[in-house]
């Protein structure tokens, strides 16, 4: 299959879009996302794990932030695993992404000092990913503790009570290591494991 970054037009403007296709042309799936008014990828690559990483445009049609750059990490499930954001006064616009050989990532592009009226200038970042998944998986609030009453209790509140996150390590709220994140199957492999003593969670990379 081929994997396709672009974006989705809408009547008030346009959200980053991601799309697999067959080679024959037929699309296989298709997510659009953004909060801005102005969205558009540049650039995706596939990761050793089956996800994808994007990295993206956001234009801002207020001071002091115009142009930013974005950089999302999804799942092969289509999570949204973690993204960082770079917003300066300066416009940033990425064009290139590559992933480095001790993990890191790359991305490339050309930043313009005035708001897009003076010179441009090469503007290259490297982003480590989150510290994520050194251990065991089960650390679902990212507080450095494996698999205890306050994993539980995040994980039940965002399950059952609509939060909009599953903390910063979405790879610990898999906690029986399934590739889903955050579902009915990991709250009850914690209840197991915490109160019946049942199988530890197995471990995870990032």
């Amino acid at each position: 299959s081929i994997i396709l970054a672009g974006k989705y037009l809408e009547s008030d403007g346009s959200n980053f879009l991601l799309m697999n296709t067959h080679p024959n042309g037929d699309s296989l799936w298709g997510i659009d996302f953004g909060d801005s008014l102005a969205n558009y990828l540049t650039d995706v690559i596939g990761l050793d794990d089956g996800g994808f990483l994007t990295c993206g445009q956001s234009t801002y049609f207020y001071a002091p932030f115009f142009a930013g750059a974005t950089l999302t990490k999804y799942s092969k499930f289509l999570n949204q695993m973690w993204t960082f954001q770079f917003q300066k006064t300066e416009e940033i616009y990425p064009r290139s992404l590559k992933k480095a050989s001790d993990g890191s990532f790359l991305l490339g592009g050309f930043m313009s000092p005035d708001g897009g009226v003076g010179p441009t200038n090469i503007w290259l970042a490297k982003i480590l990913p989150p510290p994520c998944c050194k251990g065991k998986r089960g650390d679902v609030n990212g507080d450095g503790s494996n698999a205890n009453i306050l994993d539980l209790t995040y994980l039940v509140d965002f399950i059952f009570r609509g939060s909009d996150s599953f903390g910063p390590c979405p790879n610990e709220s898999d906690v029986n290591g399934d590739g889903e994140i955050a579902n009915m199957l990991d709250l009850t492999f914690l209840i197991d494991f915490i109160f019946r003593s049942g199988q530890s969670a197995p471990f995870c990379s990032i």
